[in-house]
C-alpha cells in the first residue's frame, strides 16, 4: 500500500514538473517577443510588474513598503531558499541598466522551474562544503529537506556564485547586506547590538555616493523575509519580499487572528484537512512579529535617513546632501 502511495505522489510530482516546465518555456518565448518591442528607455520596477501582469498588495497600514505578490512557497521549510532566490532575482532587476534584463529577472521570481533549478544547484554546493568540513549532522539536516539555518543564510550571501556574479556585473553600484532576528516580540540578540548593526548599515548606505541597494534578511520565528532598500537617482524605496504571498499588512493588528483563522479554514477546506489550533496560533504570532519588525526597521532607518534626507508618507526619500560649512 505504501509503495503504491509513494508511486502516486512521485507521478503527481513528475506531472507537476512537466507542466511547470511547459509554462516556463511558453512564457519565456512570450517574454522574448515582448523584449523586442520595448523602447530604449528604462522601465521602472512597477512598470515592469505591470508589463508582466503581476500585482502588488495594498498595504494601507504600511504604505512605505512596496509588497509584490510573489510565487507562493510550497513548503514551510523551504522559505529560506525562497527568500535568497527572490532576493538575488530582485537585486539583479533593481540594478539592471535596461528593461530587458529587469523583465528577465523579475519573471524568474515567478517561475517555479527556475526556483527548483536554483534549489538543486545550491543544495549540491552546500552539501559539498559541509561534507568537506565534516559537518555530518548539518549535512543530514540539509539533505532531508531541513530549513536554512542562520549561519547558512549568511554563508550563502558571502559565497554563493549568484551573489558574486551580481557584484561583478554591477561594480559601480552600492550593495550592502545586514540581518536581524526577531521572534515572540523579542530580538534574538540583545536589542542594542541587533539594531545598532542595522542602523550602522543604513548609515553607511546613505553616506555612499553610489546608487544601489541595502538588503535586510530577517529571520522571524520559523520564516525568512527580505527587505530591500533601493536608491536610484536619489530616490529611495523599500520593498518587501515574502514568499508567504499572504496579505497581512492591510488590516489593523487586532484583526489578524480573525484573518489567520479564515485563511486556515479556506486552506484546510481545499485540502480536506482539519484546522490545527496550534498552527493557527503560531501563524498569528508570525504575522504579528513581522508587522512589528517592519515598524521597528522603519523607525531606525528613518532616524538614520532624517539627517540627510526629506521623507514623505509614501516611504520615498529624496537624498539631500548637506553642504559643508
Amino acid at each position: 500500500m505504501e509503495g503504491s502511495e509513494s508511486k502516486k505522489h512521485a507521478d503527481e510530482f513528475s506531472e507537476w514538473i512537466k507542466k511547470d516546465v511547459t509554462i516556463y518555456l511558453n512564457s519565456t518565448h512570450e517574454l522574448s517577443k515582448l523584449k523586442e518591442s520595448l523602447s530604449g528607455s528604462l522601465l521602472s520596477i512597477p512598470e515592469c510588474f505591470a508589463v508582466l501582469n503581476k500585482a502588488w498588495f495594498d498595504n494601507c497600514q504600511y504604505s512605505f513598503l512596496h509588497h509584490p505578490i510573489l510565487c507562493q512557497q510550497n513548503t514551510s521549510y523551504h522559505c529560506g531558499f525562497h527568500a535568497f532566490f527572490n532576493m538575488v532575482c530582485f537585486l539583479n532587476a533593481l540594478l539592471a541598466s535596461d528593461s530587458q534584463v529587469r523583465l528577465k529577472y523579475l519573471y524568474k521570481m515567478y517561475s517555479r522551474f527556475s526556483f527548483w533549478l536554483f534549489y538543486s544547484r545550491t543544495i549540491a554546493l552546500m552539501a559539498e562544503e559541509l561534507k568537506a568540513k565534516g559537518m555530518t549532522s548539518d549535512l543530514e539536516n540539509l539533505l532531508n529537506d531541513g530549513p536554512l539555518e542562520r549561519y547558512e543564510m549568511e554563508h550563502l550571501i558571502d559565497t554563493h556564485p549568484m551573489i558574486a556574479k551580481l557584484k561583478k556585473r554591477n561594480p559601480d553600484s552600492y550593495l550592502g547586506f545586514t540581518r536581524i532576528f526577531f521572534s515572540f516580540d523579542h530580538f534574538q540578540m540583545p536589542e542594542p547590538q541587533e539594531m545598532i548593526g542595522v542602523q550602522d548599515a543604513f548609515d553607511h548606505f546613505l553616506a555612499s555616493p553610489k546608487d544601489g541597494a541595502l538588503v535586510i534578511t530577517a529571520g522571524v520565528i520559523t520564516h525568512w523575509v527580505v527587505i530591500v532598500v533601493h536608491r536610484e537617482k536619489g530616490l529611495i524605496k523599500e520593498y518587501l519580499l515574502d514568499s508567504l504571498a499572504h496579505q497581512y499588512l492591510h488590516i489593523p493588528e487586532e484583526f489578524i487572528p480573525a484573518n489567520v483563522q479564515l485563511f486556515y479554514e479556506q486552506k484546510c477546506a481545499a485540502k480536506r484537512k482539519k484546522v490545527v489550533p496550534y498552527r493557527v496560533k503560531m501563524f498569528t504570532q508570525l504575522l504579528t512579529d513581522l508587522r512589528k519588525l517592519y515598524t521597528i526597521c522603519l523607525l531606525y532607518t528613518s532616524d538614520a535617513a532624517d539627517e540627510r534626507s526629506s521623507v514623505d508618507l509614501g516611504g520615498r526619500r529624496n537624498i539631500k546632501k548637506k553642504k559643508n560649512k
